[in-house]
């Protein structure tokens, strides 16, 4: 054994020692007991799985007792972000061809929309602004307000939602409430008196046949396949698991679509049935399934279903294919079961908390990370957490109250330390900054240490710290952000002085005059070059910088040693 010399061991008392050795049994206990891991399927989340494993191992290499792996669960919620990007892949390429054929689909089919972008497909562009105009957030020259006093006229209940409630099922639950009210929408289109751009551009849209299609795949979709799913993964009824045989299945359900998309049509087909459920509940199916009965077969809309049902199988193929041929893809012993039983589906908890983190701060900015913390721990689990204290003894239930009233007090005090704690490093963390900052206009010997020699590199390109301000002169100005150019327009004094910014364009070293004037002040320190001279180019609306590279290079080395 390596013993440390006197002058660097770390004597502690034997109170000390039985804490540490404490600590050290009770974290070992809480390595053994971990069962699985849940999270998306990006790399660095896989590589952060297996580091976490190798880190495990490491710590219990002298456990001698048998250890158990650690299961990599994956959300299963965000298969539907698959099924929704690779979708618009395969559309994209099939509105193209369609295009060629027989010429720009809806809005695009009007000179007025010719140089609007048409970087997303027609069917996702259709989702977005038809939710943005009608949807209950929807405050579009008062369309909303006409849409529901359309809806009270006529006896209609709206079941149009925003597109972004659910970024996973957004687009094929928003295409399924579109189709449903599309007639509705269209005549409410028609009597608004003040119909702008973007309003002529959804009318366009709702009115052609092949967007009417295309809604209708995404509607039978929604009903036969991405519903049921969202069902299944957030209800969670079935074990992560178990979910192998109904990957499969599903995976089968999609081929046959793509060999026979028709057969998607027929709602009541039990082979076409993947997830044998009766409680499978679907926002307004049986709104939906009265249009898709109402729906007549086409070539093209065969063709969209067939694109569609191909590009849900790849993702399944690609990112479920541990359920297909995988560690999953088997049946799961027992004793894998009983330690996974309490395991979701997907890792929409996580992303709630954050949620209602971001919510509780929004409502009490001023309020302490003790109340924030107990917020978070009361908002989503209060039902359970008094379900389990009913199910206590009288006694028990005593004991456990003045337990938590004498350890919440604790608690808090603990609390309170910590964040006067952090105040203080935010603090120094700025005083240092600012410090570093100062060092441009103080003097600085060359035998100081190490951490001088980056700033005396920088310095030597920077403008002198002894030049005044010149108006009417280009020069550039660090911010955290980024550097932006300008022109003095007035010198304020000999360290500071006013600056009309002019903000960049899309190519790089190219900027513009703003519509409003950016003026901002400017002080002396934060210059990183003067006395530039730029190139006027698209007849005057935009100028370019040509040492915009050598801007870049001086900027990142400032921004890494300043800010």
């Amino acid at each position: 054994m390596r013993l440390q010399s006197p002058t660097s061991m770390n004597f502690l008392r034997p109170s000390q020692l039985l804490m540490q050795n404490q600590m050290k049994i009770l974290l070992n206990v809480h390595y053994k007991k971990l069962s699985f891991t849940m999270s998306d399927r990006a790399s660095n989340e896989k590589l952060a799985n297996k580091l976490l494993v190798e880190w495990r191992s490491e710590a219990l290499k002298s456990d001698n007792n048998e250890i158990d792996d650690v299961l990599s669960f994956h959300c299963m919620a965000h298969v539907l972000l698959g099924f929704h990007r690779y979708i618009c892949t395969d559309m994209k390429t099939m509105e193209k061809e369609l295009e060629k054929k027989q010429g720009p689909i809806g809005r695009d089919a009007l000179p007025m929309f010719k140089m609007w972008s048409k970087r997303e497909t027609v069917v996702e562009r259709v989702a977005k602004t038809t939710s943005d105009i009608f949807g209950p957030v929807g405050d579009h020259l008062g369309l909303r307000d006409a849409w529901e006093a359309h809806c009270a006229a006529n006896g209609i209940r709206s079941v149009i939602g925003n597109y972004k409630d659910n970024r996973f099922n957004g687009l094929f639950q928003t295409a399924a409430e579109i189709l449903y009210h599309r007639q509705e929408f269209i005549k409410v289109l028609h009597l608004v008196p003040n119909n702008n751009k973007k309003i002529q551009a959804v009318k366009a849209d709702l009115q052609s046949k092949c967007v009417e299609e295309m809604l209708g795949a995404l509607c039978i979709l929604y009903i036969q396949i991405t519903g049921p799913y969202w069902w299944l993964v957030t209800e969670g009824s079935v074990p992560y698991l178990c979910l192998g045989p109904i990957i499969k299945k599903l995976e089968n359900v999609l081929k046959v679509s793509e060999e026979n998309p028709e057969k998607l049509l027929d709602i009541t087909d039990k082979n076409m049935k993947w997830f044998d459920s009766e409680n499978v509940e679907i926002p307004h199916e049986e709104k939906f399934v009265q249009v898709i009965n109402t729906i007549e077969p086409t070539e093209f809309l065969n063709d969209t279903l067939k694109t569609m049902a191909a590009a849900m199988k790849r993702t399944i193929q690609k990112q479920l294919q541990d359920f297909l041929v995988g560690q999953f893809s088997e049946e799961p012993s027992e004793y894998d079961l009983k330690r996974t039983k309490f395991a979701h589906n997907t890792n929409l908890g996580c992303e709630h908390h954050f949620g209602d983190l971001d919510s509780s701060q929004r409502r009490r900015p001023n309020a302490s990370f003790h109340h924030h913390t107990s917020v978070q721990l009361l908002k989503r689990n209060r039902e359970h957490l008094f379900e389990w204290l009913e199910q206590l003894k009288e006694d028990e239930q005593c004991n456990l109250m003045k337990t938590a009233r004498s350890g919440g007090k604790a608690m808090r005090k603990r609390h309170r330390e910590d964040e006067k704690k952090v105040s203080v490093n935010i603090y120094s963390h700025a005083f240092k900054k600012q410090n570093k900052k100062s060092q441009r206009v103080t003097s600085v010997d060359d035998d100081d240490s190490d951490d001088f020699s980056t700033m005396n590199q920088i310095d030597k390109e920077l403008p002198d710290v002894n030049d005044t301000f010149v108006e009417n002169e280009y020069l550039v100005v660090a911010y955290q952000d980024s550097w932006y150019p300008g022109v003095v327009d007035k010198v304020m004094s000999e360290n500071k002085a006013v600056v009309n910014f002019m903000l960049p364009c899309k190519k790089a070293g190219t900027f513009q005059w703003p519509n409003s004037k950016d003026i901002q002040q400017v002080e002396k320190q934060f210059v990183l070059k003067k006395g530039l001279i730029p190139e006027c180019i698209n007849s005057g609306r935009q100028w370019f910088f040509r040492e915009y590279q050598d801007i870049n290079r001086l900027y990142e080395m400032y921004k890494l040693e300043y800010f």
